[in-house]
């Protein structure tokens, strides 16, 4: 059975999609390594489900330009002495690559020019997420750099992988690759980890949460949810939002939410581990992903939503382009994107109508019976059973 090595710059046992293709790996046989970010207390290398993994140490720090050069520049170093002296042990026959960064294909060189295939895994159009993060427009230079640059890095690749059709439709349109070069492997969740535990879930012991796991990010509309709490306290017993995560919005929502005077209202909590993220959610009341960034909104793909109706979770979401492309009205409360008005409506009517919320509970398990990993492993093996077979 080929052997696969993967090369990403996040912490391998928290990033949902690196893990679930790598398990999907080793479940159907291939020898898997993986080159990720090391976490605190966790060991260079380590084997979980039949995965191996080496871990680099190298802090995070959400901030400047210069800082995610710096951060992606030691990464990248690091990364491909790793794979080069796994590739002169092992010889693999296939390197996949996630992003971001795209210049983590560099950092699979030296198995590429000894033969291996290589595969880029776009998990985001890195043109388009700077644009978002720096302020940047279409005729910004960082912008056309980095177009030029994901175009070299697809160009070097074997085959590619995006999470969803129009991400994939903007790759062949706005960066020229060839169709066939392309294929999409969607994020709906494992089913073996996020599966419905109980209807009861709207309030538990008095408490009434609104939960969000995942990044910190301006992007991803936190600040809407916190404008909505004063609209909502006086309304319903023992709110509270719970954001688990971490990122460079944090200490801008943190100062939002003393503005508006509802500190008491809102806790940050550091990350959870995967496994633990269905508990986490069945142990809350309302799901909520309220991204508002109109670039955003165009490819990005909620996977949390996802997450949320697998569990049996009421959720409350902006309606992104994206977003109403995949769910619709009986499946999630949708709200205009930046309407904390809205949101605020939505969280209220799932509150005081039980049958509404049951409704959507019910219709949203439905989606996840057939919209789930099981679906998105089988094209995401034959793929990599094709590519592996050219080798």
């Amino acid at each position: 059975m080929p052997k696969i090595l993967m090369i990403v710059q996040s912490n391998y046992l928290s990033d949902p999609r690196v893990r679930r293709e790598a398990e999907a790996l080793a479940d159907a046989g291939y020898r898997i390594d993986v080159v990720a970010l090391r976490g605190d207390g966790e060991q260079f290398k380590q084997s979980v489900n039949g995965v191996t993994f080496y871990g680099i140490a190298l802090g995070r720090e959400h901030g400047s330009v210069i800082r995610y050069l710096y951060e992606y520049g030691v990464f990248l170093v690091c990364a491909a002495v790793l794979a080069a002296a796994l590739h002169v042990k092992n010889r693999y026959d296939l390197v996949q690559i996630h992003n971001l960064p795209d210049t983590l294909v560099f950092a699979a060189m030296f198995p590429k020019l000894a033969g291996a295939r290589l595969v880029f895994d776009a998990h985001e159009a890195m043109p388009e997420s700077f644009r978002m993060k720096f302020g940047w427009t279409e005729m910004s230079r960082g912008f056309r750099f980095a177009e030029l640059l994901e175009r070299f890095c697809m160009a070097l690749s074997d085959h590619i992988l995006t999470i969803h059709e129009p991400m994939r439709q903007l790759f062949i349109s706005r960066r020229g690759v060839r169709p066939e070069r392309i294929s999409v492997v969607m994020n709906w969740p494992d089913d073996r980890l996020f599966r419905h535990a109980t209807e009861e879930l709207l309030v538990l012991n008095g408490k009434f949460d609104l939960i969000y796991a995942g990044t910190i990010a301006e992007r991803y509309g936190l600040q809407t949810a916190i404008r909505a709490l004063p609209l909502l306290v006086g309304e319903i017993p023992g709110l509270h939002l719970r954001i688990l995560g971490k990122g460079d919005y944090t200490a801008a929502l943190r100062q939002l939410a003393r503005e508006l005077d509802v500190e008491a209202y809102v806790s940050f909590q550091p990350p959870v581990p995967l496994v633990e993220v269905p508990e986490v959610y069945q142990s809350s009341s309302v799901g909520i992903s309220p991204q508002g960034d109109s670039v955003f909104g165009s490819i990005y793909f909620s996977t949390k939503v996802a997450e949320y109706l697998a569990v049996g979770l009421a959720a409350v979401v902006a309606r992104t382009p994206i977003m109403d492309r995949f769910y619709n009205d009986s499946q999630v409360a949708f709200f205009a994107p930046g309407d904390y008005h809205g949101f605020a409506g939505c969280v209220l009517r799932l509150y005081r109508e039980p049958a509404y919320r049951q409704s959507l509970i019910e219709n949203g398990l439905m989606l996840s019976k057939r919209c789930n990993w099981e679906t998105e492993k089988r094209a995401y093996l034959s793929v990599v059973a094709q590519l592996a077979s050219r080798h």
